[in-house]
């Protein structure tokens, strides 16, 4: 049973948010459920996130945001035990 959920929040066409995405799958253990948001979908969302794309967020709580080297380094702190 999944009682975890990781979003990864970006834009379509976002080829780091892509990287982003792939990489919180592998990092997430099976009891977190690994989503993407269009943050285009709601304007409050957009208007918080819209310069800091790909934003992680796990059980809603912002842990990273970024370039790649930020997103793995928040992974890693998320998911200690899949180092």
């Amino acid at each position: 049973m999944t009682s975890r959920r990781l979003t990864v929040y970006g834009r379509p066409n976002c080829r780091l948010c892509e990287v982003a995405l792939a990489m919180a799958r592998r990092a997430a253990p099976a009891d977190v459920a690994v989503a993407h948001a269009d943050i285009r979908i709601d304007p409050e969302i957009e208007g918080r996130y819209r310069e800091r794309i790909p934003v992680l967020v796990l059980d809603g709580r912002e842990i990273g945001a970024g370039r790649r080297e930020d997103v793995a380094q928040a992974l890693r702190r998320a998911f200690p035990e899949r180092r």
